[in-house]
Formats: C-alpha cells, structure tokens, sequence
C-alpha cells in the first residue's frame, strides 16, 4: 500500500461566542504532515477554552490526526470522507501561546485526493489587562478642613479574571479598598481615595500605585494642600468688607467700606478727597506728598510756571527769560536764536525784518 503525505493548513482563531475574547484570526502556517507551526499572534498568558478542526477534499482516506502543544496531545478523529468539524477539550485551561504540532499517525487505506486538507483552530481568552483612570487626582482645601474623597477606577480590559493590589507612597493617605480579586473580564471597580487636612498651609504629592501580576502595573499621581482662606476685613483695602474687594486709590478701608481719604500721589484727589489738580498748555498735572505740581511734556521746558518751547518762544528763546525784543523790536525765536525769519535780515537795529533793508530808517 502506498503512504500518502498531506499538507496540513493550521490557522489560529477566536472564539466569537466567548465573552470577551479578542477578535483576531490569522494563518499560522502551511506545513506537511509532522510538521510545525507557531501561532505567535496569540499573547502568553491566554487561556484555550476549545480546539477544533475541519477537512476538505478528503475523498476516501481514513487517517487519524494528532495535535500535541505544551506537552499534551489529543487526536483529531477517525471520520473518514467528508470530515466534519469536531473538537476536543483536552487543551482547554492551557495558555494557547507557542508551538502547536500536527502529524499523521496512520497511513492512508486507499487512494485520497491530492487536494485533502486539515484546518485547525485554537480558542481562547486573551489574559487580563489592567486599566486604571484617571491618573492624577489634586485635592485643596482650606486649613482645619478634611477635603472630600475622590476615586479611581480599576478596570479588567482582558479576557481572564484578575487581581489587582494598590500602594500608596504617603501612609496618611486611605484608599478602599487596597485589593482585589477575580475581577472578571470588562468589569471594574472604584476606590475611594482620601486625604488628610492640615491645621497650617501645605502642600504634599504622592503615588498610588496599582499592580495586577502579568496584567501590569498603573500609577496615579496625587497632590493635596491645604491654604489660608481669605476673609473679608475692616481696614484692608484688598479686601474691604469681602474677599477681594479692592478699594480705589486714594480710599481707605474704614470699617469695612471703602472711603474717600484723599491721597499724597493721585492728581483727582491730592491732599484730600476730591482735591484735582489744574493741569496746564503743555504739561501734566501731579500730586507729589498731597502737593500739585505741573510736568512738562516731552520738548517743553518750565519757564516762570509755563511750559515753553525755548526753540521758538521769543519771550524764552534759548533759555528761560531771554526775550527776543532786547535784541531787536521785530527780532523773534528762530532755532533758540533770536533773529529775523528765513530769508530776511535786521535793518534799523532790528527794528524791522526785510528782505534788505532800506537806504533810510524810519
């Protein structure tokens, strides 16, 4: 009789009908019979929940299939043509990662079709995964005050049971509760996390930390504090009367109100409530020590208690109190020199400013 060697089609699958089992499906190889294949896609720590198979163009061959993995073989079965799909669950509980070995352990009775197949299938639930969220939590409240608690959630994203443990770095923080386990698969749960109040302004940080074996680890950061809490105040004027009223300038707080004192620096109020200083051509009013004073704009010098140009005042020409008219009676401010204007000159002693002057004085 002659022996026949089939190509053996090993694919890897998931259990749609399982709850929670991830969807991925891919080939993990073609291989004559003896033959391996790796089914690397599937995560370690997975759990088979079921292992099937299914036969194509068998014609009249009889052979019985073995599948071996982690140390334990099962056959697939003795259905001869038109092999239905069928299962075993002698893999189920084993983590579904690595190899998974196919051979025939019978020769072929008769003639089989060339074309004859085998496709094989591994169920299973992914291992857990830890979630947690969110990841920081900040507390502040006002001294000799407990601040409210507040939670995070610790969620199983994965496909098996898991347990999980939560550390904090600060032992006066209370977190319930600080365990647990066989958190099934997509559900979660929420802890309480607590601080503790101060009888001083402070401020403090902290790591919760939460840890679930193979299922990984999560951290959550925590900062609490604690301040002084603003009240209202009789005399200050930040403050007058409620928090963070603030009054104008040149009030005071008095009692609690804001009130009109009158000020050393503010021009609308200097020396007393009301009091504006006059400004003046040229100049800016100031109150200096409850006094009003006059500044002078930008190119404008004080002469007498006037703001003047020295560049083209006659009366101040060049420099305060210089007047033009000693000079000449038609004589005026040019540049901060006395003269006549451009294009004219002094005749009769600067008495009258022509273009050129006279053969007689007036």
């Amino acid at each position: 009789m002659t022996t026949r060697f089939f190509p053996l089609i090993l694919a890897i699958s998931s259990l749609a009908t399982v709850a929670n089992a991830q969807s991925i499906q891919g080939v993990c190889g073609t291989t004559t019979t003896g033959g391996t294949a790796s089914c690397g896609s599937i995560p370690v720590g997975s759990q088979v929940t079921n292992v099937a198979w299914s036969g194509n163009n068998l014609g009249s061959c009889v052979s019985d299939f073995r599948v071996s993995h982690n140390g334990a073989s099962a056959f697939l079965g003795d259905n001869g043509c038109g092999l239905n799909q069928t299962s075993v669950s002698t893999f189920n509980g084993m983590d579904a990662s690595g190899t998974w070995t196919i051979d025939s352990v019978r020769n072929c009775k008769i003639s089989c079709n060339s074309t004859a197949s085998v496709q094989f299938f591994v169920y299973y639930l992914p291992p857990a995964s830890l979630g947690v969220s969110p990841t920081s939590l900040s507390f502040s409240t006002p001294i000799n005050t407990t601040p409210g608690a507040q939670s995070i959630v610790v969620k199983n994203s994965g496909g098996l049971p898991m347990s999980w443990t939560l550390t904090s770095t600060d032992a006066a923080i209370i977190v319930n509760p600080t365990s647990g386990t066989g958190l099934a698969a997509g559900a979660s749960t929420t802890v309480s996390v607590a601080v503790p109040g101060s009888s001083t302004a402070m401020s403090k940080s902290a790591t919760l930390t939460v840890s679930a074996g193979t299922a990984g680890a999560r951290q959550v950061a925590v900062t609490y504090s604690t301040f002084v809490p603003c009240v209202g105040s009789q005399t200050d004027p930040n403050n007058c009367g409620t928090c963070g009223h603030v009054c104008p300038a040149s009030n005071a707080c008095v009692n609690g109100v804001c009130t009109c004192t009158g000020s050393l620096t503010d021009p609308n109020n200097c020396g007393a409530c009301g009091h504006v200083c006059p400004g003046a051509s040229n100049a800016t009013a100031t109150c200096s020590n409850g006094v009003c004073g006059l500044v002078c704009n930008p190119g404008y010098t004080s002469c007498g208690g006037q703001c003047v140009d020295t560049q083209t005042d006659s009366a101040n020409c060049g420099s305060c109190g210089y007047d033009c008219s000693t000079e000449g009676a038609a004589f005026s401010c040019h540049g901060g020199i006395c003269g006549c204007g451009p294009g004219l000159v002094g005749c009769c002693g600067g008495d009258i400013c022509r273009s050129s002057c006279p053969r007689f004085c007036p």
